[in-house]
């Protein structure tokens, strides 16, 4: 049977899920592009976002850093549903209006697995490490 094949089997799969999402194209994008945007490219110093793949965002010589770090997280919590990373979860929790402030609360869950060490946790758990992810 030609679906023994993990090769056709996954590549059968991909291309199911792109098409089911965006009958008129596919569209498979790996979790770097879905993090950073289509374009995006890293060297082993630079990682490059393009401004014009963020959502929402009007590039802009003179875009602020939060603008640009929010542009990041919308980007995040619209395409989370896209990728395959039980290692990191963005959504939007809920939103509270309070003296005409509008507190937008982002919940980002960062999964890592650990190792216990005699049934207690390794020590500085609290540290987050960028290479656990």
């Amino acid at each position: 049977m030609i679906f023994l094949s993990p090769t056709i089997a996954s590549s059968l799969t991909i291309a199911i899920a792109s098409l089911s999402l965006q009958p008129n194209q596919i569209n498979y994008q790996s979790s770097f592009q879905v993090f950073f945007g289509a374009d995006s490219r890293q060297s082993l110093s630079n990682l490059i976002i393009k401004k014009s793949d963020l959502l929402g965002l009007t590039p802009n010589v003179n875009n602020t850093a939060e603008s640009l770090f929010v542009a990041v997280l919308v980007n995040l919590i619209i395409n989370n549903t896209n990728i395959n990373n039980d290692n990191i979860k963005v959504s939007k929790w809920r939103t509270i209006i309070n003296d005409n402030t509008r507190n937008n609360i982002i919940l980002i869950q960062l999964f890592n697995t650990i190792t216990l060490e005699n049934n207690e946790l390794p020590e500085n758990n609290n540290v987050i490490n960028p290479m656990d992810y």
